[in-house]
Order: structure tokens, then C-alpha cells, then sequence
């Protein structure tokens, strides 16, 4: 079944990068083009209620475009109950994206009364056509038992196929599969591979958990100098985990020099976001004189 449109496009129109500037459309029956929908849901999230009218009123021809781009406005405005009605219409028509939003509509009980198990059947529908957050999704649900019975072989195979699309999340928890033994067989090289797919991407808990295997030596030699790498480019994104572990490593001198007062800065920096950890170790260097208050 066609997408219909890329959902990449999508994405970077409600991120606020497509142009301002709209098309009119053709005043034909013929179904919206793809410009023709981008630009008109630009000109819609941009203000211009020319722009939303148009939309509405090729939505309402059945259009499965029109539907699916009114939608995506509708749910960025806020109006999570109309935009469920628009992406259900799409979705119907077969619509990936608009299947993947739906079923996180109903994930989170947006517009919709929350529903585990209607969730799991958009999600699996707009899986089954490639779209890789909802296979991602469906990792999630299949490892929490959410809406389906937990499985983590299933989980496994949902998360294969996003993290080989390149979805970094996905690819960060195939580590974690392969790390803990979950749904496939432990394997630390594996493990390695995965996380630093997901790392080369920015991903903070892959970096994170790099440098996890590196400060203990799990998978690859022990290098605390690596380790803090790992650690200072997902604390830099303010991944509080990591902002503790470098912490530590300053506390400690290992990988780094030691010094009790950047240790103090990364513990409350992750303190502040609530991480206990980090509070209890920012607690032991007031407690023990080591920096003042």
C-alpha cells in the first residue's frame, strides 16, 4: 500500500523547516499532490486559515492526504480529538503515517480513550508498511507487555527492523537486547555495535551505555579515558545518567584529573533533573568537606 506521502517530509514541516510560501491547488477532483499538501498544511501551521480551509474542505472530498496533513496541524495545535477523527479516516485508507499516529493517539489516550490493544493494532498496521517509529513503538510493547502479551523475541524483531532502518532508538535498544540477553542470545560484540550505531547518531543513552562497557571493561578493554568520552557526550545533551557517571569518573581521577569541584558540578546538573544517584553523591562531597556549599 502507498504511504501515500514521506513522512519524513512531515516531520520536518511540524518542526517548523518547510516554507511559508503555499500552493494553490488544482481546483480538479483529482486527489491533492504531495507540494500541494505540504504547502498548505505550511501556510496552515503558519497562521493562514486560507490555508486550513482549503485543507478541510479537500479532506472532507476523502482524500487520504488532505486528511492525513489537516491531522497532523489539528495535533499540533492541540486538538487531538479532530485530528484522531482525520487520522482515522486516512488510516482507513490505508495511510502508514497516519496508522502510526492514530495508534499513538491511542497509546496516550489522546482524543481517544486510551486503548492498549487498538494501540497495538494501528501500530502493527503501520509496522507491517515499513514506517520504522511504529516498529519501534511495537518493540516497546512487546517488551512491556503493553496491549499484547509481553515477548521479547517479538520485541527483538521489531526493534531489528527499525534500528536497520536507522532509527537510533531502536538500534540503542537492540544493545540492550544483546547486552542483558533479552529476546536474542547475549553477545557483547553485538551489543558494542548497536550501541555505537545509535552513538554515531547522538544518541545520549547509547552513548551512555558505551561508555558504561568501557569504565568496565565488558565487551571491549577497560578505558576509563573512552569511558569519559562516551559519558561527556551524552551529559552534554543533559542525559543525567551520563552527567553522574562523569561525575563519578572526576571524583575518582579516572579517565579525567580529578577534580572534586567539575565532579560536584555534573552531580548537581544530574540532581537537578532529579536523579538520585547524583543527589546522594552530591550529598557525600558537602558531607565530607571535599567542596562547600
Amino acid at each position: 500500500m502507498n504511504k501515500f506521502f514521506s513522512p519524513r517530509i512531515l516531520i520536518l514541516l511540524l518542526a517548523g523547516y518547510a516554507c511559508q510560501v503555499y500552493a494553490v491547488p488544482s481546483t480538479s477532483t483529482s486527489p491533492m499532490t504531495e507540494s500541494e499538501a505540504v504547502s498548505l498544511a505550511s501556510g496552515a501551521k503558519n497562521g493562514d486559515t486560507v490555508a486550513v480551509q482549503k485543507l478541510m474542505d479537500a479532506a472532507r472530498t476523502d482524500d487520504p492526504k488532505a486528511q492525513t496533513y489537516l491531522a497532523a496541524y489539528l495535533d499540533l495545535t492541540g486538538d487531538h480529538t479532530q485530528a484522531a477523527d482525520w487520522y482515522t479516516k486516512a488510516a482507513n485508507h490505508g495511510v502508514a503515517w497516519a496508522q502510526y499516529k492514530l495508534g499513538m493517539l491511542y497509546l496516550n489516550g489522546s482524543g481517544v480513550p486510551r486503548d492498549y490493544s487498538k494501540s497495538a493494532d494501528w501500530l502493527t498496521k503501520a509496522s507491517d508498511q515499513n514506517v520504522s517509529e511504529a516498529q519501534f513503538e511495537m518493540g516497546l510493547l512487546y517488551s512491556n507487555g503493553t496491549g499484547v502479551t509481553r515477548d521479547y523475541a517479538k520485541a527483538a524483531e521489531f526493534f531489528r527492523k527499525a534500528a536497520n532502518q536507522g532509527n537510533a532508538m531502536a538500534q540503542n535498544n537492540m544493545g540492550v537486547f544483546y547486552e542483558s540477553g533479552h529476546g536474542v542470545p547475549m553477545d557483547l560484540a553485538e551489543a558494542i555495535d548497536w550501541y555505537r550505531r545509535s552513538a554515531e547518531q547522538g544518541n545520549p543513552k547509547a552513548e551512555n551505555n558505551l561508555g558504561v562497557l568501557y569504565e568496565n571493561g565488558r565487551g571491549v578493554p577497560k578505558d576509563y579515558v573512552m569511558a569519559a568520552e562516551w559519558y561527556r557526550k551524552a551529559a552534554l545533551q543533559g542525559y543525567s545518567h551520563a552527567q553522574n557517571n562523569l561525575g563519578l569518573l572526576y571524583d575518582n581521577g579516572l579517565g579525567v584529573a580529578q577534580d572534586y569541584s567539575k565532579a560536584a558540578d555534573w552531580f548537581r546538573k544530574a540532581s537537578e533533573q532529579g536523579n538520585n544517584e547524583a543527589q546522594k553523591n552530591l550529598g557525600v562531597l558537602y558531607s565530607t568537606g571535599l567542596i562547600k556549599p
